[in-house]
């Protein structure tokens, strides 16, 4: 349970240790080209994040995932590299899957306020600095609660996307995160 800035500072350590040949910026501190499209959020697990990394040379992934592999701490997978061709626009996340373990005392309470929350035609959040609500069941794809596990598949947006800590406490569930339940991020889907 790491932030976004620390995993970067991680993955720029090991792309150096590996000795793989980064493409920085421009400028008067020249940094890596890596890219995030969806910055994880803290105390959210990742299972199955996506980033991009600009090399001067063209590398066999199957040379960069074995060697990242080897550099990697304990607990961070690398499951897959996959070259992209030159000029390949950056990539974009469409929709994501969040999951969290539910106590099985509060299942029904909470299958009660899923089916609620789908009835919604509109289930507006306001957020500090904004001016206009955010539409929480706009952005939804599916709720649903299987053998204990809450999963919440949303769709990202380029401006305001839903975060899967305020669907929780739209359910009434929040709670659990204060008790040590944690949500996990276990896809990322970019657009093709």
């Amino acid at each position: 349970m790491i932030g976004h800035r620390d995993l970067a500072q991680v993955f720029e350590r090991m792309f150096r240790r590996c000795s793989f040949p980064l493409r920085m910026s421009e400028g008067f501190h020249p940094k890596p080209k890596v890219s995030y499209p969806l910055a994880l959020a803290l105390g959210v697990e990742g299972q199955n994040e996506v980033m991009e990394v600009e090399l001067t040379e063209t590398i066999p992934a199957a040379d960069i995932e074995a060697a990242l592999a080897q550099t990697a701490p304990e607990g961070l997978v690398i499951r897959d590299v996959t070259l992209l061709p030159e000029g390949h626009p950056k990539l974009h996340v469409d929709r994501v899957v969040y999951e969290m373990p539910i106590p099985a005392e509060r299942c029904a309470a909470l299958q009660a306020e899923i089916e609620r929350f789908c009835s919604c035609q509109s289930v507006p959040v306001m957020r500090n600095g904004r001016k206009q609500p955010i539409d929480l069941a706009a952005q939804v794809r599916s709720i649903a609660l299987t053998d204990g596990n809450l999963q919440i598949e949303l769709q990202v947006v380029q401006t305001a996307s839903a975060r899967p800590a305020e669907i929780v406490a739209e359910l009434g569930v929040d709670d659990l995160l204060a008790q040590g339940h944690h949500l996990s991020r276990t896809q990322v889907e970019v657009a093709s």
